[in-house]
């Protein structure tokens, strides 16, 4: 969540995303195709939406990083005020149709990691591709690492040149099928601070094109993390409000893929007393993750989990027990069985590293 730092430092962030957007990897494949926008060397506004179709995909659902066996596991979680505990979040089923066992031990993906802050990672359905955000060269950019097979290390990270700049670039969130990805930038011909641009490719060998700033989901306030379910027809985004400086998670739809998206409102029923970001939902909308500060977790951040209808929560928000422990812990993303997790911790600490758990 490093954008949201920024934000604290460099002003307002606007986020505005009309494009086709899985980044939960979760169950689907998106295809995008965008409309027309004007561009310059630094990127494009566009005001026109893009249009997904989403196809089921079947990935493969272990995967392993090189751990750091120094990293602390998971440690129980007290229910709290505003929610329960959970070891395993929600139910799903394995691979083999069983239902999904707890998470195991959450390592550090040490390949990925470095001195400086790495988070909000985002993956491909495979599990191939990993994109996410690194302050390693001095200001925060885009990073990918790729592999042959989920079992084994992620190669070296390198820099995204068509998505970095001399701006602040951050939360990439990567489709399932890896062809379309949004960010949040301060790049000029944005609404001003970060806002969120959009870039796509035709294949996952091609460089990613000139990227976009959609607006019409933009404020003064500072938002980030944005994420959509697969048809692409509803959004859910952090919003930084100033006052009261309190993260807020916020819900928008749309009709149809070219239609204008609706005004952001707070996803009711979860506010909480203290700071809700980083969601991530999956690909049919009916189960949304988050990181919380809320009463009653078991360190300076937490991941949650809640079930979604038409769009809300229902029921209590979950701690994953088996997840956070006494640091900060966000930037959930999950594959599309469920039976993987992708986050950033500040447990090993050395600032925000990149953590993966396999459930059991």
């Amino acid at each position: 969540m490093g954008w949201l730092r920024c934000s604290r430092l460099c002003g307002g962030l606007t986020v505005a995303l009309a494009c086709s957007l899985d980044s939960a990897g979760q169950g689907g494949e998106a295809s995008s195709t965008g409309g027309t926008a004007d561009s310059t060397a630094t990127g494009a506004s566009a005001t026109t939406a893009t249009t997904a179709t989403a196809t089921d995909t079947t990935a493969t659902g272990t995967a392993t990083g090189t751990a750091d066996s120094s990293s602390g596991g998971g440690g129980s979680s007290s229910a709290g005020t505003h929610g329960s505990s959970s070891d395993s979040g929600s139910a799903g089923e394995s691979s083999s149709g069983g239902p999904l066992g707890d998470f195991g031990e959450p390592v550090a993906v040490a390949e990925l990691n470095s001195f400086w802050d790495d988070d909000d990672p985002s993956l491909s359905a495979d599990q191939l591709e990993i994109y996410f955000a690194s302050t390693r060269d001095g200001i925060e950019d885009i990073f990918v690492a790729r592999r042959s097979a989920v079992d084994e290390p992620f190669d070296t990270p390198t820099v995204v040149l068509e998505l970095s700049d001399l701006s602040i670039d951050s939360t990439p969130e990567l489709s399932a099928d890896g062809l379309f990805i949004s960010f949040a930038s301060d790049r000029p011909f944005g609404e001003g601070g970060l806002d969120v641009w959009v870039s796509t490719r035709t294949d996952r060998q091609s460089a990613w094109s000139t990227p976009m700033s959609v607006l019409e989901l933009s404020s003064i306030d500072a938002e980030g993390s944005a994420v959509m379910t697969a048809d692409a027809l509803t959004v859910y985004l952090c919003r930084y409000f100033l006052p009261p400086e309190e993260d807020q998670i916020l819900i928008s739809t749309r009709a149809a893929n070219f239609d204008l998206w609706a005004e952001p409102a707070v996803v009711a029923g979860l506010q909480a007393d203290g700071r809700d970001c980083t969601p991530w939902v999956d690909a049919s909308g009916s189960e949304l993750w988050w990181a919380s500060t809320r009463a009653g977790g078991e360190g300076l951040e937490d991941i949650y989990r809640v079930d979604l209808v038409d769009g809300a929560p229902s029921g209590e928000p979950e701690a994953i027990a088996a997840i956070n422990d006494d640091s900060r812990d966000e930037d959930p993303w999950l594959s599309p069985q469920g039976d993987v997790i992708y986050f950033s911790s500040t447990r090993a600490g050395m600032g925000q590293d990149i953590f993966m758990a396999v459930r059991e």
